[in-house]
C-alpha cells in the first residue's frame, strides 16, 4: 500500500515515469484519490499494469457495482426498481448514476442541494446513455419533489473525505435532505422500502441512527458486498474473461 508520500513523486520524478516503474512491478495498481480523475487516466497510458479506480474526485465506480451487485441480491432484479437517492451530488452519486443509466426499466430521483448536484458532464453522459437503454433518471433540488413509492433511499455523508466547501454555512443546506424517520415513512411503499448508504455515516447528519440501525437498513449488508466487488474487479483485470463470461 502507497501513501502520498511513499512514492518517488514526492521527491521529483514525474508521474510518466512512476508509471513506466510501476508497471513493470505490478498487474494491478488500485487507486483512491481526492484528487482528478485525470491522474489515472495518464497512468492508465501503458498496456502493462491494469489501473482500477476505487474513488476519485468524479466517479466511484467500485461503490456503484457493490450497490447493483447488492440491490440485485435484495430485490432479485433491477429493471422497475425506483432508487430515490438524497445528498451531495458527489462521486458515489455520479457513479450510481451511470450505472443505472445502462439499465433498462430503473428509475433514479436525486434530490440534491440547490449547487450541489451532480456535476453538468455527468448529467449529460447519463442522459445519452438513458436514451439508448431505457432508463429514467431526474435531478430536482427542493424536498417538494419527493417521490412517493420508491424502492430504495440512498445517502451518502455530506463531506467526501478529502474534500472542502467553501460556503461556511453550508450544513444549513444540506439539512433538510437529512435521511430521517419521516423522510422514510413519506417515501416507503407498503411492499418494503429499504435504506442504503456507502458509509462511512455521519450519524444526525445525513442520516439519523434510527434509519441506519433500523428494520429497512441494509447498509452494513452493502459494505460487506464491496469487498465481493472488489475481488470481482480485481479478477476480470488481472484474469480476464473470454466471450461466454468465463475466467480463463
Amino acid at each position: 500500500m502507497y501513501g502520498p508520500n511513499d512514492l518517488q513523486t514526492n521527491t521529483g520524478e514525474t508521474l510518466q515515469d512512476t508509471t513506466q516503474v510501476l508497471s513493470g512491478y505490478l498487474d494491478a495498481l488500485v487507486l483512491r484519490t481526492a484528487g482528478s480523475i485525470q491522474e489515472m487516466q495518464m497512468l492508465a497510458k501503458q498496456n502493462r499494469m491494469s489501473i482500477i479506480n476505487a474513488m476519485s474526485d468524479l466517479e466511484h465506480p467500485t461503490q456503484a457495482l457493490a450497490d447493483l451487485a447488492t440491490l440485485k441480491e435484495h430485490f432479485g432484479r433491477l429493471n422497475d426498481l425506483h432508487i430515490l437517492y438524497m445528498g451531495e451530488g458527489n462521486s458515489t452519486a455520479a457513479a450510481l448514476t451511470l450505472g443505472i443509466s445502462k439499465l433498462p426499466g430503473i428509475k433514479l430521483t436525486l434530490l440534491t442541494p440547490e449547487g450541489y448536484g451532480l456535476p453538468q458532464e455527468v448529467l449529460e453522459q447519463s442522459q445519452l446513455f438513458t436514451r439508448q437503454h431505457g432508463a429514467y433518471i431526474e435531478q430536482y433540488h427542493t424536498l417538494d419533489m419527493l417521490p412517493k413509492n420508491v424502492d430504495v433511499v440512498y445517502t451518502t455523508r455530506w463531506q467526501t473525505t478529502g474534500s472542502t466547501k467553501a460556503d461556511s454555512h453550508w450544513r444549513e443546506m444540506f439539512k433538510p435532505f437529512s435521511v430521517t424517520l419521516a423522510i422514510m415513512d413519506q417515501v416507503s411503499k407498503s411492499s418494503g422500502t429499504i435504506f442504503m448508504h456507502d458509509l462511512p455515516a455521519v450519524r444526525g447528519e445525513d442520516v439519523v441512527s434510527e434509519v441506519l440501525d433500523g428494520p429497512q437498513s441494509i447498509a452494513f449488508h452493502q459494505a460487506h458486498n464491496k469487498l465481493f466487488g472488489a475481488m470481482a474487479v480485481l479478477e476480470w483485470c488481472v484474469v480476464g474473461y473470454d466471450t461466454t463470461g468465463e475466467s480463463f
